[in-house]
């Protein structure tokens, strides 16, 4: 296999690496970069080499890149995106001097078909494919999009080119390639992508129009067939989902851009920065993105003007050379590029070099045959000096991650000290770096505020809030609970001015607004105590607007209302106002009859118990559950597995049927990590002291899980994680006396035999039943306590029934 033929091979494969870029996937796809680049200078003089102008053009773009990384918000992102970069250039300049755009295309329609056939084998549940990390996926379908478009529109253009550009055409040949173009369209429909096929009809219309007498009749057709398909996908679609609307959020996402323009127009807020720009300009929370669907506007964004004007208008000149040279390769690089203006395709690497082969192919301003150049010396020079860029980075980099899954800490730090996935970088050693690396990184002050006590964490309270304005309510709740509980009334009282100027509470589900409700209520207080009273009113009706009308905040604003002598607005917030909440008119009708008002404060201790993990959802939460089990039902594990953390995310404390089926098909795929994390979320979540976790029916497949998990720490000798197992299985499973005799067994056989005794012996007594029961078992073994996890007692347990009767086993073995 020749070197070109491997080099596009490669291209063709690396799309399939996603948008960001893990320990292992680097490994692979930057090593191969550097072996193609050492391969390519021990073979003989490739068939062309870079022009001088298109060498002057990458060294401007790569100042320009290092610009904007010294000025970036967080260094530490434009740090790697800047060798990220220095890989894609080498990448590209190897493609566009070694390999033929004949080579390139075929391998694009066959690697189409490859790609798209398996897209339709998971459509029909005939192939799994796994969920990536952070759902970087390229076939596999995810928020009704697949990344697998952004090659299929480039795979269109060539199949559309050979019917009608080649003549003569074998009717095998013709055939095959109207099989491949129905194929790929019906590919495309399914992935939902709107940018598209909205790319695809403007770049191939190029190729279309000059023959439209000879195809009129079939194209029609043709083009009815695809937008009644499209469309009916596309209603289909948002039917069953509320996930996204037909336009998806990207005016939001483009105004976005501009502000962040518009606040650092020269070099931008650093390379791989978006995510900032997204939490400081979003309207509405949440609108949560790393890319501006928009590469133009991402670029003006992210390294300001000067880069974009240098790049794009290289593109265009570019694109005008191809326009009167090569019709296919125009058609594609057009439909690239409109797709990357709706979409973020060419944050793939893969996507992005194989757009530009296409821009750039054979431009004599970018490359020139070898024969023509009596001096290689200058782009010998700028290769090498990339290269070696490039290959200490990838030394050092790989060295770090190979040690840091190794446990390695210090050590990988050392290699990498600009790594934020390292634990060391909050340590106080390396803090101040890690803050100024990384100074407006939402998710670091979190991490900081997760991990540091108050009042030592305000200040990085405050750098989240203005990072952040419109989200992280738990946050502000536990700020505004410290100023309450420490009575630092000033900065109690700015602080929720500043959330009431941020936070829509209409955006939130009431579960996570009711903790501010509740301060905005007792601050309210403290302010109508010290004779505050236009003041304290103020707080209640905030504290109402946050509790979502709330039948009690109804009532003690109406209480403020008629003690401050305004005695029609407090009738006028009962008999009008709240009945437009229909779960709270009732009670304040029943309260306007009885004429009980009273001072604020005598409505306290009910609103104290206001719990929200027993407070009904908003209508927008019910459906947005509704559409995620609809997804976990049409789809199997592992496919519907990040639906199941958003419902979670949505309702923590129900949906106990789900925690089990996830649990359960991570403990049968031996996915250890991911049922630690799972079973950690369960227990804080249905973790409650006044109530119950649940029906027996929803806990007892929990319980069995714990104890199945149990038994793994057990076997690893890993014991305190073992025995904290065996206990959330006896409080999940309703104190079941097999689950305590197991975790009793995990005791003694830990040398805790007195303690297993006393425990084992202290849950005899609570009922006849238990007693009966442990009389049995001790007959059996005395005080010999078995090791757990014996294979009679693995049937017991895996045969519990919530309904199970002691009764029947009175001559059960143990």
């Amino acid at each position: 296999m020749s070197f070109s033929l491997l080099l596009a091979l490669f291209l063709v494969i690396t799309p399939i690496f996603g948008k960001s870029v893990d320990y292992l996937e680097s490994i692979i796809l930057y090593g191969a970069i550097i072996s193609f680049f050492l391969f390519s200078r021990f073979r003989r003089s490739p068939p062309f080499v870079l022009h001088q102008k298109f060498i002057l053009f990458q060294i401007t773009l790569v100042l320009l890149y290092i610009v904007s990384t010294i000025f970036a918000k967080n260094i530490g992102f434009s740090y790697y995106g800047f060798f990220r970069f220095l890989f894609t250039l080498t990448l590209l300049n190897l493609c566009l001097t070694n390999i033929k755009d004949t080579v390139l295309s075929k391998l694009i329609h066959y690697s189409s078909l490859v790609y798209g056939s398996i897209f339709l084998l998971n459509k029909l549940s005939l192939l799994s494919l796994p969920l990536r990390p952070f759902n970087d996926n390229f076939i596999l379908q995810i928020w009704g999009h697949s990344y697998l478009a952004d090659i299929i529109i480039m795979a269109i253009p060539i199949v559309i080119y050979k019917l009608l550009y080649h003549s003569p055409i074998s009717l095998k040949n013709k055939l095959f390639h109207y099989f491949s173009l129905i194929l790929l369209l019906t590919v495309l429909i399914l992935t939902n992508s709107r940018s598209g096929a909205i790319s695809l009809a403007i770049g191939s219309a190029y190729l279309l129009i000059p023959k439209i007498k000879n195809i009129f009749k079939p194209l029609v057709i043709l083009v009815v067939i695809f937008l009644v398909a499209y469309f009916t996908n596309q209603f289909l679609y948002l039917q069953e989902s509320t996930l996204k609307s037909p336009g998806g959020n990207r005016l939001e996402y483009w105004r976005q851009s501009i502000h962040g323009f518009i606040e650092s127009p020269l070099v931008g807020n650093g390379p791989n920065n978006f995510f900032y720009i997204n939490k400081k300009y979003e309207n509405l929370p949440y609108s949560n993105t790393n890319y501006a669907h928009n590469y133009f506007l991402e670029s003006l964004a992210l390294n300001g003007l000067p880069y974009t004007l240098i790049f794009f208008a290289f593109i265009l000149f570019s694109l005008r050379y191809q326009l009167h040279r090569h019709p296919l390769n125009f058609s594609i690089a057009l439909t690239a590029l409109i797709n990357t203006l709706l979409d973020p395709a060419w944050n793939s690497l893969g996507i992005f070099c194989l757009s530009l082969f296409y821009v750039f192919y054979q431009n004599p301003q970018v490359v020139v045959s070898s024969s023509k150049v009596s001096s290689k010396k200058y782009i010998s020079l700028y290769s090498l000096a990339i290269f070696i860029i490039i290959c200490l980075h990838y030394l050092t980099k790989t060295t770090a991650d190979i040690l840091y899954i190794n446990n390695q800490k210090l050590p990988s730090f050392r290699f990498d000290p600009i790594s934020l996935d390292n634990s060391l970088a909050l340590d106080s050693q390396f803090l101040n770096r890690t803050l100024a690396l990384y100074a407006h990184d939402v998710f670091l002050y979190q991490e900081l505020i997760r991990t540091t006590p108050l009042p030592e964490s305000e200040k990085y309270y405050y750098q989240l809030f203005s990072l952040s304005p419109k989200e992280n309510l738990a946050q502000y709740s536990q700020l505004a609970t410290y100023y309450l509980q420490t009575n630092q009334q000033d900065k109690l009282t700015s602080l929720l001015s500043f959330i009431d100027k941020n936070i829509i509470s209409t955006t939130y589900s009431v579960k996570e607004t009711i903790p501010l409700a509740k301060i905005y209520y007792q601050t309210a207080l403290l302010q109508w105590n010290n004779h505050e009273f236009e003041t304290a009113i103020d707080n209640f009706k905030s504290a109402l607007n946050f509790s979502k009308g709330w039948a009690e905040f109804q009532i003690e604003l109406a209480n403020a209302y008629w003690s401050y002598g305004q005695k029609d607005l407090a009738k006028n917030q009962l008999q009008v106002e709240c009945q437009k909440i229909p779960l709270s008119s009732q009670n304040c009708q029943d309260f306007l009859n009885k004429n009980q008002f009273s001072v604020p404060g005598s409505r306290q201790s009910l609103i104290s118990l206001i719990d929200p993990r027993y407070l009904p959802l908003s209508d927008a939460d019910t459906q947005l559950l509704a559409s995620y089990r609809q997804q976990i039902k049409n789809n199997p594990l592992p496919q519907s597995e990040d639906y199941y953390y958003k419902i979670f995310e949505i309702d923590p404390w129900r949906n106990l049927d789900l925690y089990s089926q996830l649990a359960d098909y991570y403990l049968h795929q031996k996915r250890f990590d991911e049922l630690d994390r799972l079973l950690s979320l369960i227990s804080h979540n249905l973790n409650t002291e006044n109530h119950s976790t649940g029906p027996m029916h929803e806990t007892l497949p929990i319980a069995k899980t714990f104890y199945h998990f149990a038994l793994i720490k057990f076997d690893a000798k890993l014991y305190d994680q073992a025995l904290y197992y065996f206990q959330e299985a006896n409080r999940f499973s309703m104190d079941l006396m097999d689950f305590h005799i197991e975790y009793a067994n995990a005791l003694s056989s830990t040398g805790q035999k007195d303690q297993a005794l006393k425990h084992l012996k202290a849950e005899c007594q609570k009922n006849p039943i238990n007693n009966n029961y442990c009389n049995l078992f001790f007959k059996q073994f005395n005080d010999n306590l078995p090791l757990p996890g014996r294979p009679v007692m693995l049937q017991k347990i895996d045969n519990l029934t919530p309904y199970y009767s002691y009764d029947s086993i009175k001559n059960s073995q143990f």
